[in-house]
């Protein structure tokens, strides 16, 4: 069956061992590396904000936006998350790893004995079936763990020390009896590197595609 994507995301985030108090005292530092290993992302200097809402340590949040690539990393006391949509996606791999490392690697320029203590891979998307969602709901779920009135929730295995949570459901953005929601939250340890991530997450997705008979079409997307 040929699915087309409607929308596509993909949430990285990195929780470190320790707050990363060196973020706060050399804030500025952390601009400079940030736009030293992410600019090659078409990420200006005008694109690295403090977003920080109060003066409290605990609060801090910078965060580096690429226009061009729909993409979002945000620097917090105790993690790192890395945002992206459809464009950085469809480009040829490693792309998304290549910039979740260039992130991780900017934030141990200024706090160099980082340790990242778990990381998930959230890829997410809206799209738009053959058929209506209710006629494929039983084909998706594994055993039966449902926890969702209209959908099905799940957990499968992603080899060592990694599982997933695998929710689907109809697409409340996308409203139509064909379209679906679905998402896969990859649970990693933190000695995993991110290309390794990355390829578990597609390999996963490529999995529960292929136990439904499903082909993506990109489309517009």
């Amino acid at each position: 069956m040929l699915v087309r994507v409607l929308r596509f995301d993909v949430v990285y985030t990195a929780r470190f061992a320790r707050p990363a108090y060196g973020f706060v005292a050399r804030w500025v530092d952390l601009y400079a590396a940030i736009h030293a290993r992410l600019g090659r992302f078409r990420s200006r200097p005008e694109d690295i904000r403090f977003e920080s809402t109060g003066g409290q340590a605990h609060e801090f949040h910078v965060s580096c936006t690429s226009l061009p690539l729909d993409m979002i990393a945000r620097y917090r006391l105790g993690s790192l998350e890395v945002w992206t949509r459809n464009a950085l996606l469809t480009r040829e791999p490693p792309a998304l790893a290549e910039v979740i490392a260039a992130a991780i690697a900017a934030a141990r320029d200024v706090v160099p004995d980082l340790t990242i203590e778990s990381q998930t891979m959230n890829p997410m998307g809206h799209a738009q079936l053959g058929v209506p969602v209710s006629q494929i709901l039983d084909q998706v779920a594994i055993g039966s763990d449902w926890a969702r009135p209209r959908g099905a929730l799940f957990t499968v295995s992603a080899g060592d020390e990694a599982g997933a949570t695998v929710e689907v459901q109809p697409s409340a953005a996308f409203p139509e009896q064909n379209n679906i929601w679905a998402s896969t939250i990859l649970e990693l340890p933190g000695s995993v590197e991110p290309l390794d991530a990355a390829k578990r997450a597609q390999s996963l997705v490529d999995d529960l595609l292929r136990r439904v008979h499903v082909d993506l079409d990109w489309g517009k997307s």
